[in-house]
């Protein structure tokens, strides 16, 4: 995917590029599906409608970035943030695989007349962004639990660390793994994840969700706050900061024992030292 990470351009009304010939690094063949089809992209927006999580990441992201600057989208879908951000005054940057997305983020962009560089391919590999060349970078509605194998999550934030200035903020949202403890059908998906890890064929906390969005078999990596904190250590990020959010992701709850176990999810935010 690295060729495809080379392709950069300033989005506006134009077709989106060509769609890669196979899966990226850490991409599922369920995964590849969903990017690739048409549908899912055209209807994302009004199939999230009311999503309680998208108002409430926004304002934590406001406050955490209260200055414009220049600001990386690592899958940035169909362009929620890069439209938020654009009307802000930021320079924004998005790497998404989807190019139909990138079509429907496009036409978003150029209604309102802002303007953003998206770049297609895997967020995994960012040969065509510089080192230090972003002030903020974020990876929000667990999309990095999208990227199967720790190896490959690694990389992306090793990715995020790499283009990151120091003294720059890094933001994702996480599903929380004992939040399956509490939901319809997720002790079931949460002990297969164990077996699975145990037998070799995975790690603790990877998913598979049949059926969503009419895709079989989608895979999700939920974390637990301390892999997700220690991840992001072993990254090379500092002041790592985690947020539990409630039930509705419409709010954070109070930190404590069970805040861990509790969560409906985590938005993290860290730093990269100023060397």
């Amino acid at each position: 995917m690295s060729d495809l990470s080379n392709t950069a351009r300033r989005q506006g009304p134009e077709p989106a590029p060509p769609a890669p010939n196979g899966p990226a690094r850490g991409i599922t063949k369920a995964l590849w599906e969903y990017v690739s089809r048409p549908d899912i992209a055209l209807q994302y927006d009004s199939y999230f409608r009311g999503m309680g999580l998208f108002a409430f990441d926004c304002q934590v992201l406001d406050l955490l970035l209260p200055k414009p600057g220049r600001l990386l989208d690592m899958g940035s879908g169909t362009g929620r943030h890069l439209v938020h951000f654009a009307r802000r005054g930021f320079d924004v940057t998005g790497v998404e695989l989807s190019q139909h997305m990138i079509g429907v983020a496009g036409r978003k962009l150029a209604a309102e007349h802002l303007s953003a560089r998206i770049v297609q391919g895997d967020f995994c590999e960012m040969p065509a962004l510089p080192d230090e060349s972003f002030d903020s970078v974020v990876c929000m509605f667990s999309t990095l639990g999208m990227v199967k194998g720790r190896a490959n999550r690694t990389a992306a934030l090793a990715e995020a660390f790499r283009v990151l200035a120091p003294g720059g903020i890094f933001v994702m949202h996480a599903h929380n793994r004992f939040h399956n403890l509490f939901i319809s059908g997720g002790r079931i998906r949460l002990l297969a994840s164990y077996l699975r890890a145990l037998a070799g064929r995975g790690e603790v906390g990877d998913l598979i969700i049949d059926g969503y969005r009419g895709v079989p078999k989608m895979f999700l990596h939920s974390y637990s706050a301390r892999e997700l904190r220690r991840a992001l250590d072993r990254a090379g990020f500092s002041g790592i900061k985690l947020l539990y959010l409630n039930e509705e992701r419409t709010n954070v709850i109070r930190e404590g024992r069970l805040a861990g176990l509790l969560s409906n999810g985590f938005i993290a935010a860290a730093f990269k030292p100023v060397s």
